[in-house]
């Protein structure tokens, strides 16, 4: 029966410990993940988009020849004119959305500017659009009249004319509504015609389209889990594991430090269960001269001496005396220990 019991407290121990040891590495995981980061995820995700589309286009109105015909179109990439046979360049410059309508302002400049860096205006048109899904402006330059006024400009300030470029520039701002948002943007886009008096060519340079994405998101608020467990719960529920762990670990030191002092015991009495014999209660040794030992080992030496039995009793359950009586002298020997123990 004792030693089923001595079993049973040592795997319950043991347990303690193993139990321990678990909730402390999972409140240690647990509050790791749940400190390190937010309880809530906030993204923004797009909701509507639209692209504002800026495109030129040009058309030049040629003299009649069998080269080209009687015009030709630019289609984004750059191309030789012949300045012997333009008369004409129509350009079309639109604003479009790709999604909704918008509101703003619209100008469209154009300009000659010489190599040396000097500038001037030739034409500019402003206007406001509203709740317009598109803008578009014609305008049509001729080349003789502008390379009459660039060799004017030139004679003034005394020098020779070989080239020059005339500068076409778009700037639109805006606002669009996306999914009940207003969002406000702005273009400006520009093409260059460069003309080469000396070899006698106009070449168109610059992109034929520019685009602007404009988007209109919203904020998606995400929280963050464990195994379907919220942060914030995890954030609650890992100090209260590492509590229990920490009582658990110290039942477990309490027991071990206890329970310590029993086996000791126990392996004495299984070492001389020889000369150990139980009794039954506790004599009343007032008569007698008590000579009380260090340990059960220094006890069974005096029992070997006088050749008598060390006699166990347990008065009660944190207590076990043995004794050895020699005539009218009494051999005692006390422990104390943390639960009952049956022999």
């Amino acid at each position: 029966m004792f030693k089923l019991n001595k079993r049973v407290i040592d795997v319950f121990i043991y347990f303690t410990l193993f139990a321990s040891v678990v909730l402390l590495v999972l409140a240690g995981v647990l509050g790791s993940y749940a400190f390190s980061r937010e309880p809530y995820v906030v993204e923004e995700i797009v909701v509507a988009r639209a692209s504002a589309i800026s495109e030129y286009s040009i058309v030049f109105n040629l003299k009649p020849n069998e080269i080209y015909g009687t015009s030709i179109a630019y289609g984004g990439k750059p191309i030789p004119i012949y300045l012997t046979l333009a008369q004409e360049a129509v350009v079309k410059h639109t604003f479009r959305l790709t999604y909704g309508i918008a509101s703003g302002n619209y100008s469209l400049s154009i300009y000659v500017a010489h190599p040396d860096g000097w500038t001037k205006e030739i034409r500019k048109t402003r206007e406001g659009f509203t709740e317009k899904s598109s803008v578009a402006r014609l305008e049509s330059l001729n080349i003789t009249e502008i390379r009459l006024l660039m060799e004017n400009l030139s004679k003034q300030v005394g020098i020779r004319l070989t080239s020059y470029d005339i500068v076409v520039v778009a700037e639109v701002s805006y606002s669009v509504t996306l999914a009940s948002q207003v969002k406000k943007g702005s273009i400006e886009h520009s093409i260059k015609l460069e003309v080469d008096l000396s070899r006698g060519l106009i070449t168109v340079r610059g992109e034929s389209s520019q685009s602007k994405l404009e988007t209109a998101t919203t904020k998606v608020v995400t929280p963050v889990t464990l195994a379907g467990i919220h942060v914030e719960v995890l954030r609650t529920v890992s100090p209260v594991i590492g509590v229990v762990g920490l009582s658990l670990l110290s039942a477990y030191l309490v027991m071990s430090a206890k329970f310590k002092e029993t086996s000791r015991v126990l392996r004495l009495e299984r070492k001389y269960r020889d000369v150990i014999v139980e009794g039954s209660k506790l004599p009343d040794f007032s008569s007698n001269e008590i000579a009380v030992l260090k340990d059960l080992e220094e006890l069974v030496k005096v029992a070997r001496i006088v050749e008598k039995p060390v006699i166990k009793v347990t008065p009660n359950p944190d207590k076990i005396v043995y004794y050895i009586v020699d005539r009218r002298t009494v051999y005692i020997v006390e422990e104390s220990l943390p639960s009952p123990t049956e022999g």
